[in-house]
C-alpha cells in the first residue's frame, strides 16, 4: 500500500511544506488549521478566532509559505509583500521562529524578519533589504517607514495577530496610520484568541 499523504496536502499545501509542518510535529491539522489554510490560500479575508495553544500562528504561516512559494513576489526597493502586525517583541520573535522553522525544509527559504523596539534601530534598517515577510510591533514600523527603510505600498497580505491585543495596549492610532499606508486591494488576515463577537 501506498503511504498516505501528509493530511496537510488536502488542505492545498504542497507535500514541501506539508513535510516541514510533518517534521515540527504538526500531525494532525487542528480546526483553526483546517479552516484557515484553505481559505487563506485561495487568497480570501479572514477572522480567525482560537485560543493560546490552537496552532494559530502555523495556520497563518503555513499558507503563507505556500504563497511565497507559488507566486513568486519580488520584493524590489524595500517594498515588503506579506506584513505581520503583531502587539509585543515576544510574540514577534515567537511568530518569526514559527517562519524559519516551517520555511526550514524549502529550497528557496523567504528571508522573514521581526522589529520591535527597545534595541537599536540600525541593524533592523540594514536588514530590511529583501525581507519577504516583516513581523513588526506598530511603533516600531512607524519609525522605520519614517526612516524610508521599509514601504508597505506593494504589500499583497496584512496579518493582525492578536488585533484585539494591540487596541487594549493603546495602538489603535498607529495601527490606523499603517492601514493607511497599505494598499486598500489587499488579503486581509485577522486572528486573535480572545476576540468576542461583540
Amino acid at each position: 500500500m501506498e503511504q498516505a499523504s501528509s493530511p496537510f496536502v488536502a488542505l492545498g499545501l504542497s507535500e514541501t511544506i506539508s513535510q516541514s509542518a510533518t517534521t515540527l510535529g504538526y500531525t494532525q491539522p487542528t480546526p483553526i488549521q483546517q479552516q484557515a489554510i484553505p481559505a487563506v490560500l485561495f487568497g480570501k479575508d479572514i477572522l480567525g478566532i482560537a485560543k493560546t495553544g490552537s496552532g494559530k500562528t502555523a495556520s497563518y504561516v503555513l499558507p503563507i509559505l505556500q504563497r511565497l512559494m507559488d507566486e513568486q513576489w519580488v520584493v524590489q526597493n524595500r517594498h515588503v509583500p506579506v506584513l505581520v502586525l503583531v502587539p509585543t517583541r515576544e510574540l514577534a520573535v515567537q511568530v518569526e521562529t514559527v517562519f524559519k522553522e516551517l520555511s526550514a525544509g524549502l529550497a528557496e527559504r523567504p528571508k522573514v524578519m521581526a522589529v520591535f523596539g527597545g534595541v537599536s534601530i540600525n541593524p533592523q534598517m540594514i536588514g530590511m533589504q529583501g525581507v519577504q515577510v516583516l513581523i513588526a510591533t506598530p511603533g516600531r514600523l512607524l519609525d522605520l517607514l519614517g526612516s524610508k527603510a521599509i514601504h508597505l505600498a506593494e504589500v499583497k497580505m496584512l496579518v493582525l495577530d492578536e488585533a484585539d491585543k494591540m487596541l487594549d495596549l493603546g495602538f489603535q492610532e498607529e495601527m490606523d496610520r499603517v492601514l493607511a499606508l497599505v494598499p486598500r486591494k489587499r488579503q486581509n488576515l485577522l486572528f486573535s484568541a480572545t476576540l468576542s463577537a461583540a
